[in-house]
């Protein structure tokens, strides 16, 4: 028995650099074998079987003889892995030797609606051998993309047949995917045709359509024999991935048992007799001793189908899971005369092991112009030690959740319940670590009896998931014809996005060297040069002078230097913005001010060059996207261009300065084409460096015209509109939305923005925005300034939602980048009510009405107050709903146990019917109600489950 008293990676690493001279002794053995000839490789793939379902694996109902003998005469893999629990990114793993991630096809499964797929730039198994002058061929399921441009003979492959992906699918021309009682489909096994639409492709072109699934597992062994004997004169490659057994299951009438308890034990002992017949064929042909089979799964047996599903025993768990049962599959390898019969081992191995392993068999390195994943495993056909020690297990839809290191696994899979109450953390996930020698199973968790193993696995895992995702390759993407054209009428084809519409709450951020002065406001950049003094602000040009230094000297290009950022941390930033709820998260990129806040091209004065020295925007769209959220920017550059008063005793006369400050004009000077070309290349550049799935354009891109009465800014506008639109077909299919303000646009081209205003009806017509700020004072930070309250904040959301908006709420960090302690603690605050009542919130849609009562703001709006708790009630109620259910925000303090919402009175109906159940969220007992002609009346728990506000949800 295996014991881990002191739990070290480097224990870990050496105990496999201890194992050199075993390695040593696997290639001796390697070198002994006829290497004149290159090898043939067959690689047998089939769908959804599972650990147990061979004989060779311990079936004991399942008879596979065929295959059973190719483990009698070469070896068994007992710890082989897929690189995921379901089809394409299993698949892209072993034909590219990378972690579907890498690859770009980590997101679950294509489809045939799905316009993206494997890249034919990749590496493949094909391309490799077929460089060295090999024949290769795809027999079978490519479930990769079914675009001809990237179907298997872009990939490397000379010739393919077979379904373009799981015989479930049915033809793109087809809407939705069928599902019908698996016991049905068996008992009617012309329901292939029947029941189903699904191609069957040769080369690019569909050549029967339904397939008749009953005769495809045959089908594709003489495909694959014709293969053979056509190249037994030359090396050749024969992939041959089985669409079975993957459900619906069919058969040929002469291996049909009518039973659908014997379904799937059919289908299996038909892929054996099947792979029987190819082996045989090897075989007569006399190319067994210079042949290669691998016979393996692309993930765990389908459980949830039962008899229609295999068996992962005594492995946890099974397909879709990133248990044991998900991904550790049957394997077999054969080799006669170079792979020892009847042998065994536990040696940890993968799919992504089989590129290198064969190139290094047929003789030809690996181009080193990428980065796979897999290891050399030919060494484990004659010892049980791999260079393989680690494998890093993705979810499903591509989730980061383990790691298995040696002997040692760790998972961490999403929290299984929400927060009961808002004072309540944010749930853990769920962590789970085995010691897979001793629990096979994963029955044993020992997450807490081994905390130091656990962290050392989880700080590797998240390592290997950094570097995978830094150096993560794109996919292959439809191309996409231009939907918009650079003028009002084509931008009125836009549609907001399903994403934004469930989101509700976002965050962004005013930070630049202004956070430096943090006085009054971060216009400071403009007054400190005005010779006027703002009604507002005051003078802040005295007040700069006073404490800065003259304008010839001490100029806002001076407080650039001062802007450090020294302590920020981005991936913090972001984990508290998701604790308080907000689904996209917006990067400043650059103010008023003009200066970028991105290694920029087009602004000579950015981040990158100077002060922090960092790509802000970049790095912290780069810690969202991680984080699975939405990324934006948010650019104001748009009225940089009469920004700043210039004069000869300032220091902006000085042109080597215009990179900043912009160029000398008079102060009623008009915008130039200068100023709208730069303007555009910034938007731009931003789009095309960071492809952002939000933009927020502030007011100022309007001035020009409001003040010269001249459509300034509009033509740039429609033509990064329109760029934006386009672009995003391809890099953010779910679609982008951009905010305008001040009426530039109309509603139907893009999102308009009310800063620190709502509107007063539901607005159907159009989404809308509003932003707000945690500071009293100052979108940036500002010295002295209040907070508004939480309440307030949270009444502010529920209003904007009700009435079909979103709201982008805002925070200023300081120079050094650390957020203010009063921001922090409302943003967890909010985060606290949200987890509680968060139900209420996202994805809803409005009601009929809003619901009643005023939120109107608190004292003190914009004043400089010092310190203290600005005070803050209302007695508003506000509706949303969604799937079926009513949701009341109630914000009212009840004076006593008694709560009553006047426009839910008796008579409303909710969809076709009445009320006719009252919940609380956060309360687990019953709530009393009762409806009269004057209001729904609930009576309230002793005590509320949150502060602000609470939710009543109504079915």
């Amino acid at each position: 028995m295996m014991h881990f008293t002191r739990p070290r990676l480097t224990t870990l690493i050496s105990s496999a650099l201890r194992c050199i001279g075993a390695l040593m002794l696997a290639t001796s053995f390697l070198q002994t074998c006829d290497a004149a000839e290159q090898p043939n490789f067959i690689i047998i793939f089939t769908d959804d079987q599972g650990y147990n379902d061979l004989g060779c694996f311990g079936s004991e109902t399942i008879e596979t003889p065929n295959i059973d003998q190719l483990a009698a005469e070469g070896r068994t893999y007992k710890s082989f892995y897929s690189a995921c629990s379901v089809c394409s990114p299993s698949r892209a793993a072993l034909l590219t030797g990378c972690y579907p991630k890498r690859v770009g096809m980590h997101k679950h499964v294509l489809f045939p609606s799905s316009d993206y797929g494997l890249n034919a730039t990749e590496h493949t198994i094909a391309d490799h051998l077929k460089s060295q002058g090999y024949a290769t061929a795809c027999v079978g399921k490519w479930h990769l993309g079914h675009h001809p441009e990237i179907l298997p003979r872009a990939n490397g492959f000379d010739s393919y047949f077979g379904i373009p992906y799981s015989n479930d699918m049915n033809h793109p021309d087809n809407k939705g995917k069928l599902r019908i009682p698996s016991d049905e489909l068996w008992l009617d096994q012309s329901s292939c045709i029947t029941k189903w639409n699904t191609p069957l492709v040769e080369d690019e072109e569909i050549i029967e359509l339904p397939v008749d699934q009953r005769t495809i597992t045959r089908r594709y062994t003489d495909r694959a024999i014709e293969f053979v004997k056509a190249n037994q004169d030359q090396p050749f490659f024969l992939y041959l991935p089985h669409s079975m057994p993957h459900i619906p299951l069919y058969v040929p009438e002469d291996a049909y048992d009518p039973d659908p308890q014997n379904a799937y034990k059919c289908v299996i002992e038909h892929i054996d007799a099947e792979v029987g017949r190819l082996v045989d064929t090897v075989r007569n042909l006399d190319l067994a001793e210079n042949t290669y089979i691998i016979y393996t799964s692309d993930n765990g047996p389908w459980l949830q189908f039962k008899n229609h599903g295999g068996s992962a025993k005594p492995l946890r768990d099974g397909k879709g899971t990133t248990f044991e049962g998900g991904q550790r599959v049957p394997c077999v390898m054969w080799g006669p005369g170079r792979i020892p019969a009847g042998t065994s081992t536990n040696a940890m191995t993968s799919t992504m092991d089989l590129l290198p392993t064969i190139a290094a068999l047929s003789g030809k390195p690996l181009p080193k112009d990428r980065k796979i994943d897999g290891h050399d495993i030919s060494g484990t056909f004659t010892s049980d030690v791999s260079p393989r020690n680690e494998l890093v297990f993705y979810s499903a839809h591509g989730v980061l959740e383990g790691i298995r290191l040696g002997e040692w696994k760790y998972l961490e899979k999403a929290p299984q319940k929400k927060a009961s109450n808002a004072n309540a953390p944010p749930p853990e996930p769920q962590r789970f670590l085995f010691h897979l020698t001793e629990d096979i199973g994963e029955q044993v968790n020992l997450v807490l009896t081994k905390p130091e193993v656990a962290r050392q696995l989880r700080a590797r895992m998240v390592e290997l998931d950094q570097e995978i995702t830094a150096n993560a390759r794109p996919v292959w993407k439809k191309p996409t014809q231009p939907l918009f054209e650079p003028n009002a009428q084509s931008l009125k084809q836009y549609e907001v996005p399903e994403w934004y519409d469930d989101a509700k709450l976002g965050i962004y951020f005013h930070w630049a060297p202004f956070s430096v002065a943090a006085y009054q406001t971060e216009w400071y950049p403009k007054w400190m040069y005005d010779s006027k003094t703002n009604k507002k602000w005051g003078d802040l040009k005295k007040h700069h002078e006073a404490t800065w230094g003259p304008l010839n000297k001490f100029g806002y290009k001076d407080f650039i230097p001062k802007f450090q950022a020294e302590n920020w941390n981005p991936e913090q930033w972001v984990e508290l913005f998701e604790e308080a709820g907000a689904k996209y998260l917006v990067s400043a990129a650059v103010h008023h001010d003009g200066f970028a806040l991105w290694d920029s091209n087009v602004i000579p004065f950015h981040s990158a060059a100077m002060g922090p020295q960092r790509d802000i925007v970049g790095e912290f769209c780069s810690a969202a996207k991680k984080a699975g959220l939405k990324t934006g920017v948010s650019t104001h550059y748009g009225r940089h261009w009469n920004f700043y008063e210039f004069s000869p005793k300032y220091d902006n006369w000085d042109p080597k300065y215009s990179g900043l400050y912009g160029r000398r004009r008079a102060e009623n000077d008009p915008p130039t084409a200068e100023d709208e070309k730069e303007w555009e290349a910034v938007m731009v550049e931003l789009i095309d460096n960071y492809h952002p799935d939000y933009i927020f354009v502030d007011g100022g891109i309007g001035d020009g015209e409001r003040m010269f009465g001249k459509p300034y800014f509009r033509q740039p506008f429609y033509n990064v509109l329109s760029h934006y639109y386009n672009q995003s077909q391809e890099t953010n299919t779910e679609g982008v939305v951009l905010t305008y303000k001040r009426e530039f646009l109309e509603p139907d081209q893009a999102v308009e923005d009310f800063e620190r205003k709502g509107i007063d009806e539901i607005r159907m017509s159009s989404k809308w925005q509003t932003d707000e700020k945690i500071a009293v004072q100052g979108w940036c930070c500002v010295e002295g300034t209040a907070f508004w309250p939480t309440e307030y904040l949270v009444a502010v959301l529920a209003d904007t939602v009700s009435k079909n908006g979103n709201l982008l709420l805002n925070v200023g960090p300081l120079p050094d980048g650390t957020i203010r302690e009063e921001e922090i603690n409302t943003l967890k605050q909010l985060g606290g009510w949200l987890r509680v009542n968060g139900e209420a919130i996202y994805g809803t849609r409005p009601w009929t009405t809003f619901g009643e009562g005023e939120i109107a703001k608190p004292a003190a709006d914009n004043a400089p107050v010092e310190g203290g708790k600005i005070e803050f009630a209302t007695d508003a109620v506000r509706l949303t709903q969604k799937k079926g259910s009513l949701y009341a925000i109630c914000f009212r303090q009840p004076e006593s146990d008694r709560y009553s919402i006047r426009c839910l009175k008796k008579g409303t109906r909710i969809g076709n019917s009445g009320i006719e159940k009252v919940e609380m969220l956060g309360h687990d007992g019953p709530i009393k109600w009762r409806q009269s002609d004057e209001s729904l009346t609930v009576a309230l728990p002793e005590h509320l489950p949150c502060d602000y506000a609470f939710v009543l949800k109504i079915n």
